[in-house]
């Protein structure tokens, strides 16, 4: 057994575990159904989707904003994602804007399903993968029709591949990422050091979303991507202010900082990641590097915390329930900051202090 993988529960606890779990989920449905569908995410998504069907710029901000406005006319939000997931949206997005949402609405929950299964292969306990995908973070990115339940599989089968020692392939899975460039950067790059081949499928992968996405949308959608990315850096978008940032970056807005200083704590992430995995390369210290890219990306919201649930998932298997409980709790403190702060800082304590004397035998460990 890996050094993080828990010992199961007393049995005669389960029954009592299981039916919390299962009030829980109600809990969560029942949220769920008083969502303000037009106050999601959801939106600016719907938006791309509806322009590439159209043959139109589906980053064209005007655009975007028109078709918006007439769902909401209170915020247009951008879409500052590479067109990795682009012609997806175009699939479920029609004239319908509800059962466009619904639709997208189970592609997401097929992706939580995959979640728990690839939860369960890595942790070989049912009950840590099912409160894994119960994570507070990850039931926002869902009801906001968030792409995060992407970055979470794809994050998950690059343990699990590392596992089976499938490195290009772990690093194919990983390539996903690239939705999100700060977390494919964040976790990728390091592994040039450590994981050759490993890198090298994140640059296959990486190049063949490149490709299709310059077939859907061109040197100017690409420019107008670029475009969009560069003013919310500068925090000029709606919707995307950095103080309300989970990261290096709103902390040093919150505290009255320039923004600046948090790419080159974001080099430094990199560098300490790099460091730590090229001294010993396993689930333990592949856990801290989650928590460090996450802390040191320059953009990063509630839902992107849901990657928090991957360290959460080796700690115990009710872990994830109490963090959801703590972030809770710090919110209706209107401390919600520091709860997620104190989390990530604890993992960092929790894996830092493990012990490594079965690293040998552990199916994660370093053979470089």
């Amino acid at each position: 057994m890996s050094e993080l993988q828990h010992r199961p529960l007393h049995k005669k606890f389960h029954p009592l575990i299981w039916l919390f779990v299962v009030a829980l989920i109600a809990l969560y449905v029942q949220a769920w159904t008083q969502t303000q569908i037009r106050l999601t995410d959801f939106p600016a998504f719907y938006a791309s989707g509806r322009l590439l069907r159209a043959g139109e710029n589906p980053y064209e901000r005007e655009a975007e904003c028109r078709i918006q406005g007439q769902i909401r006319s209170d915020l247009c939000m951008p879409t500052p994602h590479a067109p990795v997931l682009l012609q997806l949206f175009a699939v479920i997005s029609t004239e319908d804007f509800a059962a466009s949402y619904n639709r997208w609405s189970a592609i997401l929950l097929i992706m939580l399903s995959l979640c728990a299964w690839v939860g369960y292969r890595l942790s070989g306990s049912l009950l840590s993968a099912v409160c894994m995908v119960l994570f507070q973070p990850i039931f926002i990115s869902i009801t906001q029709g968030n792409i995060t339940p992407f970055i979470l599989v794809a994050v998950l089968l690059w343990l699990l591949l590392l596992r089976w020692n499938k490195d290009f392939w772990a690093g194919l899975a990983l390539s996903l990422t690239v939705v999100k460039p700060q977390l494919a950067l964040g976790l990728g790059l390091p592994l040039v050091f450590v994981r050759p081949k490993a890198f090298l499928g994140l640059c296959a992968g990486g190049l063949t979303f490149a490709v299709i996405g310059f077939g859907l949308v061109g040197v100017e959608g690409y420019r107008s991507v670029l475009d969009t990315i560069a003013s919310m850096a500068r925090g000029e978008e709606p919707g995307t202010d950095p103080a309300k940032m989970f990261n290096i970056t709103g902390l040093l807005t919150r505290a009255g900082l320039s923004r600046l200083w948090a790419w080159p704590m974001f080099a430094a992430g990199l560098i300490g990641t790099t460091l730590l995995w090229r001294r010993r390369f396993n689930l333990r210290t592949q856990m801290i590097g989650i928590v460090i890219a996450l802390f040191t990306s320059p953009h990063l919201f509630t839902h992107d915390l849901s990657l928090l649930a991957v360290p959460l998932l080796f700690v115990h298997p009710f872990a994830p329930i109490a963090a959801s409980c703590v972030f809770l709790l710090a919110q209706a403190a209107g401390a919600q900051y520091a709860g997620a702060y104190l989390l990530m800082g604890a993992l960092i304590v929790f894996y830092w202090r493990r012990k490594t004397h079965d690293d040998a035998v552990d199916g994660l460990a370093s053979t470089a």
